[in-house]
C-alpha cells in the first residue's frame, strides 16, 4: 500500500506578520470565560483578517471530543460557523486549545495539525497557523494565554516551525470598532496595495524628530497603514510656519506635535476598522531634553508588543540629529537623516540599518558638521533656519517616505522598495544628495556634475532638451514651410 504523498511546505509569510499576534481584548476575555475555566483540552477558532493577521472573533467549539489529554476539533461545526464572518472579509487565522498543567506549547499533534490546515487545498491563501495554548483556571488556577505561531518548515516536509510572537491587545471589537463593510484591504486599497504590506506597516512605529517641515511625510506614512507614532518637537506652531509647513490658522499657539496628532486622527487609515490596529500618537517635548532611560523605555514599551521601531530624524539643529544617531546606534534602530541644504538647491538623506555590518553612520558621513559645530564657541552657535521654497523637502520627503518603506518591508523580494533599500544598504550607498535646482554650488563647486554611468544610483532630477515641435494642436505653434523644406 503506497503512502499519500506529502503536500509540499508553503513560504513563511513576511516578518513582521510572526512578530506579535493582534488580538481583540474582548476576543481574549471569551477565550477566558469558556475553555479559560473548564479542565484541559477544550478548544475553538480563531477569526480575523488573512491581510494583517488581526484577531477579531472566537468560535468557542463546544461539540469537540476531549479526553483530558486530546482536542479533537469538530470541523464541521466550525466551518459551519466561519462561513457567516465571509461577508466581511474574515477567516479562520487558526486554532486556540487549553493543555493540561505545565504543556505551555503545542504538541507533535499540534504541529502537524498546523502542518495540513496550511497546506491544506481549501485554504490557498493560507501561510501561517495561530495555535496560542491555554492553561486554565480549572487546572492551574489562574487563566494563562500562551501565543505561538506555525509556519511550514521548508527543510522538514510535515513540519511546521514554530514562532513566539508577543501579544497585543486591542480595545473591544464590540464596543469601539464599527464592522467592517468591505471583503478586502487589498481590494479597497488597490493603488497602494502592491506596494505596502498592511501587516508591516500596522506593526512599525516611527519615533519623529522634528515635526515642522517633515508633518507631510508622516502623514503621509500614516495613510499607507503605519499606526503608531512617538512625536518630538519643542516648537509651537507660528504665523510664520503657515507659508512652508503643512499647519493651518487653527494651529498657532499649539504644540507642534499636538497638531501633527490631530492631522493624523483626521487621515487615519481604516478609522475604527477591526482589520487594523487604532492610530496611537504620544507627543512628546524636547528630544535633547528627553532622558536616555526615557528613550530607552520608549523603545523596550514598543518592542515588548511585537513592534519594530523606526526613527525619522527631521530636525534642522545639529545636536538633535547627532543624539538621534547616538540613541539609534545604541539601540540599533534603523534611521532616516533628512536635510535641506541652505538656500533649498539641494537636499540629503542619511540613513542606517543596524544589520548591516560595516555601514558608515551618520557621524561618519557628517563628520565636517560636527568638526564645525565643535570649532565653534558656544555663544557663537546659531539655531539652523530652513530657508528655500518648501518644493526641495518634499522631493527629499518622497526618497527618504519611499526608503522607509523599504526598510519596513526589508527582506520582502516581492516588493521593489525592500529590494532598493536593500541594495543601497549592500553598496553602502546610504548618503542621498539631491539637487532642486541646477544652479546650487556647495562652497563654489558643483557636487553634482559628471553623475552618469550605468551603475549609479541617483536621485538627481535631470532637466534635458526636447525640442520645441512645430504644428502642435496644444501649444499653438503654427507649422511654418521654409525653402529648405520643399525638395529641389
Amino acid at each position: 500500500m503506497s503512502s499519500r504523498p506529502q503536500r509540499l511546505p508553503k513560504p513563511e509569510p513576511r516578518p513582521a506578520f510572526l512578530r506579535s499576534m493582534i488580538i481583540h481584548e474582548d476576543v481574549v476575555r471569551k477565550i477566558e470565560r469558556t475553555i479559560g475555566q473548564r479542565p484541559a483540552e477544550q478548544g475553538g477558532a480563531l477569526v480575523g483578517f488573512p491581510e494583517t493577521g488581526i484577531i477579531t472573533d472566537f468560535i468557542h467549539d463546544r461539540e469537540a471530543r476531549s479526553t483530558g489529554v486530546i482536542y479533537e476539533p469538530n470541523f464541521s461545526y466550525l466551518n459551519e460557523q466561519i462561513e457567516r464572518f465571509a461577508p466581511q472579509g474574515k477567516d479562520v487565522l487558526g486554532i486556540v486549545h487549553s493543555h493540561p498543567p505545565s504543556c505551555i506549547e503545542p504538541s507533535m499533534g499540534d504541529n502537524r495539525a498546523a502542518y495540513s490546515n496550511i497546506t491544506s487545498p481549501g485554504n490557498p491563501h493560507c501561510l501561517s497557523w495561530f495555535m496560542p495554548i491555554v492553561q486554565s483556571k480549572a487546572d492551574v488556577g489562574t487563566f494563562e494565554f500562551h501565543p505561538y505561531i506555525a509556519t511550514c518548515d521548508p527543510s522538514r516536509p510535515g513540519h511546521c516551525r514554530l514562532h513566539k510572537p508577543r501579544l497585543r491587545l486591542l480595545k473591544s471589537a464590540n464596543g469601539t470598532h464599527r464592522p467592517l463593510s468591505t471583503t478586502s484591504l487589498s481590494e479597497k486599497y488597490s493603488r497602494v496595495s502592491a506596494d505596502v504590506d498592511f501587516a508591516a506597516m500596522a506593526r512599525t512605529t516611527l519615533m519623529v524628530v522634528g515635526v515642522g517641515a517633515g508633518g507631510a511625510l508622516v502623514e503621509q506614512l500614516a495613510r499607507l497603514g503605519v499606526k503608531r507614532f512617538v512625536l518630538f518637537d519643542l516648537d509651537i506652531v507660528e504665523e510664520k510656519n503657515l507659508v512652508a509647513q503643512d499647519f493651518t490658522r487653527a494651529d498657532i499657539g499649539q504644540p507642534k506635535t499636538e497638531a501633527l496628532r490631530r492631522r493624523l486622527q483626521s487621515v487615519e487609515f481604516e478609522h475604527g476598522s477591526p482589520a487594523m490596529p487604532p492610530l496611537e500618537v504620544t507627543c512628546q517635548g524636547d528630544f535633547l531634553k528627553v532622558s536616555d532611560d526615557e528613550f530607552a523605555d520608549i523603545v523596550q514599551r514598543e518592542r515588548d508588543e511585537g513592534q519594530i521601531v523606526v526613527c525619522l530624524l527631521l530636525s534642522d539643529a545639529h545636536p538633535v540629529q547627532a543624539r538621534g544617531s547616538t540613541l539609534a546606534l545604541l539601540h540599533r534602530l534603523p534611521a532616516f537623516w533628512v536635510g535641506v541644504y541652505r538656500g533649498g538647491g539641494a537636499a540629503e538623506l542619511i540613513f542606517w540599518h543596524p544589520d548591516q555590518v560595516d555601514l558608515p553612520c551618520y557621524r561618519c558621513i557628517a563628520e565636517t558638521r560636527y568638526q564645525h559645530f565643535e570649532r565653534t564657541h558656544k555663544e557663537q552657535r546659531r539655531a539652523a533656519v530652513s530657508s528655500g521654497l518648501p518644493f526641495s523637502t518634499t522631493m527629499i520627503d518622497a526618497v527618504c517616505g519611499h526608503l522607509v518603506v523599504g526598510s519596513i518591508h526589508r527582506g520582502d523580494p516581492t516588493n521593489s522598495h525592500a529590494r532598493l533599500y536593500e541594495r543601497l544598504l549592500r553598496e553602502g550607498r546610504n548618503f542621498v544628495q539631491l539637487q532642486t535646482s541646477p544652479e546650487y554650488r556647495m562652497g563654489g563647486d558643483d557636487i553634482f556634475a559628471g553623475i552618469s554611468g550605468a551603475d549609479v544610483v541617483t536621485f538627481v532630477t535631470m532637466f534635458q532638451a526636447d525640442g520645441k515641435k512645430y504644428g502642435c494642436p496644444e501649444c499653438g505653434t503654427p507649422a511654418v514651410l521654409t525653402c529648405s523644406d520643399v525638395a529641389g
